[in-house]
């Protein structure tokens, strides 16, 4: 079923997208097909993450191209559009689609044959898969296979996916499909052989499904097929023999802001566009809102379809999925127990992900040493040892994080509890212009904010989805925790305050409520401004409960893994090596012969290791501030200074742009303290104490402290989390805006904050 293909050259081959509603069992479906026979990647152009696998049946090797979920073909959101274009087989790069396999779900018949209406029209070879067999049974719900076979004319195979039951047969049945398709099986796959822009030649319609029967209002069939006629005559007139269908101009119709219309015009140009608009605004003059109409018509087909095929059977009383909705979609107990799950996954991320990430940073720390000592040019060395080396390791620490909470999201997810968590926390952020689907990427990013921009990719509404990406990155994510325990440990008073609590761990939980309390009203600025329109209506269906298969599991956060490191890997490791060439460069030789005099001398007369160590850190420190970096923090120097720093501060800031914790080891190259230095370093801490400013004022106070915290609380200083905005959003725009905007709002906060602390005497 799901072995490897053959190598026969004399093998068939056809390929299939599979569609259906979400939580229809379609992923599961495909997993079961294709097994390990899975290649991931994305649609040219577009964030939507496409997967194509293989099964074989016989000689015949089957692609499978398993498309994003969706309720219905008039496209609301990207992952919608591409299901519409890969069935009219109009994406450059893709081949076209022989058959399609329509997942249906049995227990909610009625709703899945909306889709299947859709899908009938487009003229293509259908296979539908009845799944979720066994719910239906326990709700009462008999649906007649046969019957439905009969009445959709096409094959309708009931399969369980997990059991692997009859999984087979749906794959004959796929492959049934190829004697009567009108190519050859080793024929060049062209796809303008097959379909055009989108446009089914009506010459090649041999072999199809038959068309839906569905009854639409006398008007709009009247416009589409007058449409259909206006069109055919653009086409003929262009020396083009084919003609538009009656299905495709109703979509042109219908389909207004969901890339129907959009289609006609790449394809005839835009003068038919005056015939899509008046056929439309006939209708609407006369009353009749087009997609309002064609919805009503085919929830009426899919209702009496549904009705003829349908046998009322007895319930097997509470389902355990109904047991526990009263408790889980409570809005108290509901709300509860989901902040309580929510805290449990960040805990866990952080803790599981923490001696993963130490050890990954270990391991580089000892292959970075091991080259140092294999590698006798200093140039080289440093190259390989602290841009290289250091920079892959800087990739690499992140995927611990990455996949935990992609593996809990896959969990939550398969298991029908994310639906419920969107539902809870919708009425809620709906306030702020976000939606339910917002909380768990702005959650995660307590813990990474990359893993969590990924997780918005269950936002299908575009500006909620492009707002919850700018204001996730103000969450503190765990790689800001370094800055905030060497300042709290060094300059913040371990004292009590209001009854007994920690001061120092109130600084530290006033950090994390700051990025909270500003990207609230960020996210409500936003969605007035920049991402204008409501949001969409939060429907979502509430999926049975079901038991995630771990192989599944594991794939989804393996993929996710590979994903980050093949894009945002790729700019974090380039921009860790020209950080190394801006602190390395220029080579100061005086400078360097001054420190090896100095240590010559020193080991000359038997000074200690620390002694020669502190000589390392000082040359380190000297060179740092001749080097390009040294000399851009003397640059912003006047800049920084309302803020409480100087060149060393600002030069570490600046340093600190491809991870935020780098701020700590900049700081003791800068500072003289070296740089094998961590937060908890009681070295560093006292150096910083005692760093002071050219006319000998003390540097660093609570007031300089708070206002380097409140910076990195609220800075962009995180080139995988750019780089990740930027895969997300396929455009290099909106991760500048969101470094922009942050920097701006993050120099202004820490302004406002040493202003207001010197003033009351912090300072």
């Amino acid at each position: 079923m799901a072995a490897s293909p053959t190598n026969d050259h004399t093998a068939k081959r056809i390929v299939a997208a599979v569609i259906g509603n979400p939580n229809t069992g379609k992923s599961t479906l495909f997993n079961a097909l294709t097994g390990i026979n899975q290649k991931t990647g994305n649609y040219a152009g577009v964030t939507v993450e496409k997967k194509h696998g293989l099964a074989n049946i016989g000689d015949t090797t089957i692609e499978l191209i398993d498309l994003p979920g969706t309720y219905s073909l008039v496209a609301r959101s990207v992952d919608e559009a591409i299901a519409v274009d890969v069935l009219a087989s109009s994406l450059d790069g893709e081949e076209p689609v022989d058959v399609v396999l329509l997942v249906v779900d049995e227990s909610s018949l009625e709703r899945n044959l909306y889709l299947a209406s859709q899908v009938l029209e487009f003229g293509l070879p259908v296979v539908v898969a009845l799944t979720m067999g066994d719910i239906a049974t326990k709700r009462g719900i008999n649906v007649d296979a046969r019957e439905l076979t009969t009445l959709l004319g096409c094959p309708c195979v009931r399969v369980n996916a997990l059991k692997g039951e009859r999984l087979d047969e749906l794959l004959k049945a796929l492959a049934a499909i190829l004697p009567s398709l009108d190519r050859h099986p080793d024929a060049s796959r062209d796809p303008v052989s097959s379909l055009d822009s989108g446009f089914r030649r009506n010459d090649e319609m041999k072999g199809t499904a038959p068309l839906p029967n569905v009854e639409y209002p006398g008007r709009l069939r009247a416009a589409a097929t007058e449409l259909a006629d206006e069109l055919s005559a653009v086409l003929h007139a262009q020396g083009d023999r084919h003609t538009v269908s009656f299905q495709e101009a109703m979509r042109a119709i219908v389909d207004r802001h969901a890339g129907g219309e959009a289609r006609f015009i790449k394809r005839l140009g835009d003068t038919v566009g005056p015939f899509i608009e008046r056929a439309r605004a006939s209708l609407e003059l006369g009353g009749l809102t087009p997609h309002m109409a064609e919805a009503g018509s085919r929830t009426r087909w899919a209702r009496g379809m549904a009705g003829r095929v349908v046998t009322p059977g007895v319930p097997q009383g509470d389902s355990l999925t109904d047991r526990l909705d009263r408790v889980l979609t409570h809005r108290v107990w509901g709300t509860v127990i989901f902040l309580m799950l929510m805290a449990l996954i960040f805990q866990s991320i952080y803790s599981w992900a923490s001696p993963l990430m130490e050890l990954i940073d270990e391991g580089f720390g000892s292959l970075g040493q091991l080259a140092g000592e294999s590698i006798d040019d200093e140039t080289l060395r440093s190259l390989v040892v602290d841009g290289v080396i250091a920079g892959i390791g800087g990739v690499l620490v992140f995927l611990p994080q990455i996949v935990i909470l992609f593996l809990f999201i896959s969990v939550l997810e398969a298991s029908g509890y994310l639906a419920r968590a969107a539902y809870l926390m919708d009425r809620l952020l709906r306030k702020f212009g976000l939606t339910g689907r917002s909380f768990i990427p702005m959650m995660s990013g307590f813990a990474c904010a990359v893993p969590a921009i990924m997780a918005t990719r269950t936002i299908p509404d575009r500006a909620s989805r492009l707002a919850t990406i700018m204001v996730t990155p103000l969450t503190s994510c765990s790689a800001r925790l370094p800055v905030y325990t060497l300042m709290i440990g060094a300059f913040i008073p371990d004292e009590t305050a209001l009854g007994g609590l920690s001061l120092q761990a109130l600084v530290m939980l006033g950090m994390y409520v700051t990025g909270i309390l500003v990207a609230i009203p960020v996210a409500f600025v936003f969605r007035k401004t920049f991402f204008k329109g409501a949001s969409a209506p939060l429907m979502i269906e509430l999926p049975t409960y079901k038991l995630p298969r771990a192989k599944d599991i594991l794939r989804a956060g393996a993929g996710r893994g590979w994903a980050f490191v093949k894009t945002a890997g790729t700019i974090i490791f380039i921009t860790s090596v020209v950080l190394w060439a801006a602190t390395y460069y220029p080579r100061d030789d005086a400078l360097i012969a001054q420190f090896a005099t100095e240590r010559s001398a020193a080991e000359a007369s038997g000074a200690p290791e620390d002694d020669l160590a502190a000589i390392d850190a000082r040359e380190q420190a000297a060179l740092s501030e001749a080097s390009y970096l040294g000399q851009a923090g003397r640059v912003i120097q006047p800049a920084v200074e309302p803020l409480g720093w100087d060149w060393r501060i600002a030069s570490a800031a600046v340093a600190s742009f491809p991870a935020r914790e780098v701020v700590v080891s900049a700081m003791g190259v800068l500072f003289g303290a070296g740089g094998d230095v961590d937060e908890e370093s009681e070295g560093l801490r006292e150096t910083l104490q005692k760093a002071t400013h050219s006319d000998g004022r003390k540097l660093f106070t609570i007031a300089t402290a708070l206002s380097l915290m409140v910076f990195f609380a609220l800075c962009m200083q995180c080139a995988a989390t750019l780089a990740t905005i930027k895969r997300e959003t396929n455009s290099w725009r909106w991760p500048v805006f969101a470094f922009t905007y942050m920097t701006v709002l993050a120099y202004l906060g820490a302004l406002v904050t040493y202003q207001v602390a010197a003033a009351i005497g912090l300072d």
